[in-house]
């Protein structure tokens, strides 16, 4: 293998931890669950993280330190900073209360196997329905970083909706004590951010000990705009003209941004969002046509996401 793979191995790595760094069914649990973190410790590319008892949240290294400030900044940018909450807000016999973004609008979130949940062992119940989870990544990619997170960016979200028989799920909230902001969201967020601040060239010796002198990673915003737009769609005279305009505009922001998702993964956009975005990685280039069928050919039929291109 080469050094590229072995340098860009840790960044992958810690892109994981961040998309798995809280509960995926967070808002779920009560005080018994909520604190802990996903699956990420039973996953084949994170095991020398787990014999090395490494963990951003636990361990002291000074690389590791950096990598926990992308849930902090995570938190900070999609809900109140709040330094500390005292009182605690649970999924209980009414659900939980949701509101949104914009309106401020209530909405009593209940999950379809609500009476299962709040009559079982929370904790327990949960870690079985993760633990199932786990089993759905293909076989063929397990080993691989880059591989893993983008079938647990791309398709994590929907196998959570098929376990469960609900897309409500997707309205859960990171924090049920600010439950304004999605886990999906908060988690796509952390993973970017912990990419950006590990750096893309990082490597095992850097998480046991950084060297002294040695400047962190640090993440950019960065925006970019494609031009004449304006005047490309007001010279159409036909809606097919309109159409077609708009549909090549469309492609050249999609390859540029695709290009870019191979090398950093596709959380490191803010806007436009990747997931489920058509010309990225929905049925016409893993050829499904539903969502069963995309979880069920990723996990079965082993699609690479190397191998998707624009033709």
């Amino acid at each position: 293998m080469s050094n590229v793979y072995f340098q860009a191995k840790v960044f992958w790595q810690s892109k994981i931890w961040g998309l798995l760094h809280d509960p995926i069914l967070k808002a779920l649990h009560n005080n018994t669950g909520r604190g802990g973190n996903s699956f990420w410790q039973q996953l084949d590319v994170m095991q020398d993280w787990v014999e090395n008892n490494w963990n951003p949240e636990e361990s002291g290294g000074k690389l590791f330190k950096q990598i926990k400030l992308a849930d902090y900044i995570a938190s900070a940018s999609d809900r109140g900073a709040i330094g500390s909450i005292a009182s605690c807000v649970n999924y209980d016999q009414n659900g939980l209360e949701i509101k949104h973004l914009l309106s401020g609008a209530t909405l009593n979130f209940r999950i379809s196997e609500h009476d299962t949940l709040v009559s079982k062992d929370r904790l327990q119940y949960l870690t079985q329905k993760e633990n199932q989870l786990v089993d759905l990544i293909p076989p063929a990619i397990r080993n691989d970083e880059k591989q893993v997170f983008w079938w647990l960016w791309r398709c994590l979200p929907e196998a959570v909706f098929e376990l469960f028989n609900d897309d409500t799920l997707m309205l859960m909230p990171a924090e049920t004590r600010l439950p304004d902001s999605s886990i999906w969201s908060h988690a796509s967020i952390t993973a970017a951010l912990a990419g950006a601040l590990t750096g893309y060239d990082a490597t095992n010796d850097d998480l046991e000990r950084w060297k002294s002198g040695k400047e962190f990673s640090h993440p950019y915003l960065v925006t970019f705009t494609f031009t004449p737009v304006q005047e490309l769609i007001k010279a159409s005279r036909k809606i097919r003209d309109f159409w077609a305009g708009s549909w090549i505009l469309h492609y050249i922001a999609a390859k540029t941004c695709f290009q870019l998702a191979l090398k950093y993964g596709p959380d490191s956009f803010l806007y436009p969002s990747l997931f489920q975005q058509p010309l990225i990685v929905s049925h016409q280039y893993f050829g499904v046509s539903s969502r069963t069928e995309l979880i069920t050919k990723m996990s079965t039929k082993h699609v690479r996401i190397k191998e998707v291109h624009f033709s």
